[in-house]
């Protein structure tokens, strides 16, 4: 009865490289010399011994996957049919290591990281390789709410995911539909700087017109001006066009006389749409036309903050807009034209 004690009392020591709230399992080092003071030691009722170990390993369970080298060296150890086939019945499960929750739900970042270390913690090759192909199976059926971006890969790296897992999380990461939806509902709630941290990594995965447009929104409202723009610059290249209202000089010469109007500016392309439909104003009504040059006036204008953008016309004319901004300098218009004119 004595050893049977020690058994118990060996098996209530603490299992080392668990994912953190797992409940305590029993450990491979504290199973094995279980197994050995009860195959060694004549004096004690082997089968009530047993008996009691095989009870423990039901309620505690494992802490390591059944390996076929593991089973071979329970049974090196002296264990009997019946306790492997507690073993078996109690090993660890890809369940195991994550939280109880509805399959529906996504699984963070600081729970791969666990798994990562729980797998990396299994004493041999065969036992990580079991219980890492048992993570893969589980995780055909659910999503994490995370991207893997080479940041997060690294971490992943540092805790133990081999790049199978690796891999495997990459296909089941967030779309950037999904991060983009996010994006905007955070962005309805006036959380504009998750909004903005959101839609740039929907962008980095996607850069389309419509997540770039939210980023330069996102990034406008959570205060950062010089992001925005960057943002507004960048829907250039996923077919975008950036308005900016201007004043033309229709005579090229001065803005004595001037009218107001939108120009338009595409990724090497511009139109020019006047604000009122007086005569004069409508004669400087351009239809989309390829941007050759821009720049800023060095006499005409000067005094307004001018610029000058020079346009191949459909009829193969080249056509000199002397513009002004409405209001300001012209700062963003050239940035514009500059981002919008290069090749």
């Amino acid at each position: 009865m004595r050893d049977i004690l020690i058994v118990v009392a060996m098996l209530a020591g603490v299992v080392s490289g668990q994912a953190p709230g797992m409940p305590q399992r029993i450990g491979r080092d504290y199973l094995i010399r279980a197994i050995q003071t009860i195959s060694k030691q004549p004096s004690i009722d082997r089968s009530r011994a047993e008996k009691l170990l095989g009870e423990t390993i039901r309620q505690r369970r494992l802490a390591f996957p059944v390996a076929q080298e593991t089973e071979q060296e329970l049974r090196a150890a002296g264990a009997s049919p019946e306790l492997l086939a507690a073993a078996a019945e109690s090993q660890l499960n890809a369940a195991d290591l994550f939280p109880t929750q509805s399959v529906a739900t996504r699984l963070t970042k600081d729970t791969l990281l666990q798994v990562s270390s729980s797998i990396s913690a299994q004493k041999t090759p065969g036992e990580r390789s079991l219980i890492e192909q048992r993570v893969l199976t589980y995780l055909q059926v659910r999503r994490i709410d995370f991207v893997v971006t080479p940041d997060v890969e690294r971490q992943l790296s540092r805790a133990g995911a081999s790049a199978r897992l690796i891999a495997a999380l990459k296909a089941i990461q967030l779309s950037p539909g999904d991060i983009l939806q996010a994006a905007q509902r955070d962005l309805q709630l006036g959380r504009f700087a998750q909004a903005a941290q959101e839609a740039e990594t929907a962008a980095a995965m996607q850069p389309s017109l419509e997540t770039l447009q939210l980023l330069a929104t996102a990034k406008a409202q959570a205060g950062d001006r010089e992001g925005s723009e960057a943002a507004t610059l960048r829907t250039l290249s996923a077919g975008g066009e950036i308005a900016i209202t201007v004043l033309v000089a229709p005579s090229g010469e001065n803005f004595r006389k001037t009218c107001e109007a939108k120009l338009v500016i595409g990724a090497k392309r511009a139109s020019l749409v006047p604000g009122t439909a007086e005569p004069e104003c409508r004669a400087a009504e351009l239809e989309s036309a390829a941007l050759v040059e821009a720049g800023p006036n060095e006499y005409v204008g000067k005094d307004r903050q001018a610029f000058h953008v020079l346009i191949r016309s459909s009829q193969d004319a080249l056509v000199n807009l002397c513009l002004a901004p409405s209001s300001g300098d012209n700062k963003w218009a050239l940035k514009v034209l500059a981002a919008a004119t290069r090749p």
